[in-house]
């Protein structure tokens, strides 16, 4: 605090310089010369008037000279003021007149100088001068002239008291002020040296897209050392979505709530293409001086991540092509090999159980291989896939054989609960069906007693919604938030019982999102877990229109 009452009173000491004191002695020197001229001073006298002025005029100008500054010799200076006002009011002009006023201006100084000290002495003073300068003009002195001094003291006394008080709050106040102000500016240094020590680009802008706050990354990631501040975004940060088509930066910005993450576009710096991920939040200033909305924007360069996600790709993409042939080829193999060991030793045999074993373990090798395909072509959302306009019942008709099989191994009920009158969706029926094929597949992994029951209607905005709901162990509230992330199991005993590669629920939401679908979930400990797939019955954004059109024409014939 004491460093921020220096910077307040280098603020207030700078008022009172040379400019400000010279025009003022000035002024004061030129206002007893008008009234020598209009003969309203109290003296005449030449020999008396002009060389007051002319010490008047000539003391101002040594203001100017450094080392006699009025904040550096401010007790010359007042004592001086206080002697050669106190000579003018007695001797020169009336002391009952408007010169009185210019005491108000060595009140404030003798206040900001001394404080209530020396306030109070220039008070007695100017009271005594008063009464002198009374005594002097108007001699012989008597009662009836003292009186008549009172209203002037009083006004006197009282307009350079309110000044005090005026003065000494406000004074009070810039020095809160000022601390407040020094606290800021702290603040701002740090926060600016903050995200200047991160790697990653930070940009804020306002609502117009006009950057307020950036960091040297921001600078780097833009290719330029020229200030970017007040500049719109858009100049710089231009982006591209996976077809090669521009992203209004504001406009992805603008449909965000509070805050978000996308990496799905890049931008080009010179022949260079940087894959980005982009965190952005809404910022609200609301303050007296402000009322701005804008964003804060953390950009990070992915573009090596990405380049291994697409290799592990394209890689998980080759093998379990591969796969498929060896893998279906033992499959059947072993499968003959365990109807005709059967056949010769008896289901009891040693020799048979093994071969079982064998052949379920092939069978869940081979789904394996299957989700990673399926997974390759979820990620890869450059792919088109054929749109078809069609009935959802009729894909759940094709999956109850199957699923009611299954479910009454595990002796568990399975309902398909199918609404009439169903609208068409217009979407890829093999994504959809293996959405639906991953839920209630999950369901049955996971339930021990009870069932699944798959229900279809319509939401409240005309979309298909089927909702698959079970009553197996439920998923834990700290665990809900990872249900769709890649590979991931839960760390519950009951779970980790069933084996399973962690892909279903993962290759579930990549589907829906490649379709335009809507997948969300409520699940509870011990009750079970109901997962809700919204289906527009519009089209999505990435179609095959030609089999899009060949699908609605059939289903108009």
């Amino acid at each position: 605090m004491d460093k921020d009452k220096l910077k307040l009173s280098q603020f207030e000491d700078s008022l009172i310089d040379a400019n400000s004191t010279t025009p003022l002695v000035v002024a004061t020197a030129l206002l007893i010369v008008l009234g020598y001229f209009t003969k309203t001073l109290y003296t005449t006298n030449p020999y008396l008037i002009w060389p007051t002025v002319a010490v008047l005029v000539l003391f101002s100008f040594t203001h100017f000279i450094p080392a006699l500054e009025f904040t550096k010799r401010h007790v010359l200076y007042l004592g001086s003021y206080h002697v050669a006002l106190a000579f003018v009011i007695i001797a020169i002009v009336p002391t009952l007149s408007y010169y009185l006023v210019l005491w108000i201006l060595l009140g404030y100084l003798n206040d900001y100088y001394y404080q209530k000290v020396g306030l109070a002495v220039d008070i007695v003073f100017m009271s005594i001068v008063v009464v002198v300068g009374v005594a002097y003009q108007q001699a012989p002195l008597n009662i009836d002239k003292l009186i008549s001094t009172l209203p002037w003291l009083t006004i006197m006394i009282g307009t350079v008291l309110v000044l005090s008080k005026i003065i000494l709050g406000t004074k009070q106040y810039r020095e809160s002020l000022s601390g407040k102000m020094a606290k800021a500016e702290y603040e701002h240094l740090r926060l600016v040296a903050l995200i200047n020590s991160m790697s990653e680009a930070v940009i804020a802008i306002n609502d117009s897209g006009k950057i307020n706050v950036y960091n040297s990354a921001a600078l780097e990631l833009f290719d330029t050392n020229d200030s970017i501040e007040d500049h719109s975004i858009g100049d710089y940060l231009k982006l591209y979505d996976a077809n090669n088509k521009p992203v209004d930066i504001m406009a992805v910005a603008g449909s965000i709530a509070y805050s978000s993450k996308v990496s799905d576009y890049y931008t080009k710096v010179g022949n260079e293409l940087i894959s980005l991920e982009i965190s952005i939040n809404r910022t609200k200033l609301d303050n007296p001086i402000t009322h701005e909305n804008g964003y804060t924007f953390l950009l990070r360069d992915i573009t090596k991540q990405k380049s291994v996600e697409d290799e592990q790709s394209d890689f998980i993409a080759v093998v379990s092509h591969e796969l498929r042939t060896p893998v279906a080829i033992a499959e059947a193999n072993i499968s003959m090999a365990e109807m005709a060991t059967k056949k010769q030793l008896g289901e009891s045999n040693q020799t048979v159980g093994s071969i079982k074993k064998a052949h379920d373990q092939v069978i869940s090798l081979a789904e394996m291989v299957n989700d990673l395909s399926t997974l390759s072509k979820a990620e890869k959302e450059t792919d088109k896939f054929e749109v078809e306009l069609f009935d959802v019942g009729l894909v759940l008709d094709e999956l109850k054989t199957t699923f009611t099989n299954q479910a009454e191994r595990k002796k568990l009920y399975i309902k398909f609960e199918t609404q009439t009158n169903l609208p068409k969706v217009a979407t890829s029926k093999l994504y959809l069906k293996e959405i639906i094929q991953n839920l209630i597949s999950n369901a049955i992994k996971y339930t021990r007693e009870g069932g699944v029951t798959i229900v279809t209607d319509v939401s409240n905005d005309g979309q298909v919604q089927i909702s698959v709901n079970d009553t197996g162990i439920g998923i834990s509230k700290s665990e809900q938030k990872k249900v769709f992330e890649k590979f991931w199991r839960s760390e519950d005993p009951l779970t980790r019982e069933s084996e399973g590669t962690g892909l279903g629920l993962h290759i579930a939401s990549k589907l829906a999102a490649r379709i335009g679908s809507q997948l969300k979930f409520s699940s509870e400990v011990g009750s079970g877990s109901v997962f809700y797939l919204t289906v527009p019955t519009g089209r999505t954004n990435t179609t095959d229109k030609s089999a899009e059109v060949k699908s609605e024409v059939e289903g108009a014939l």
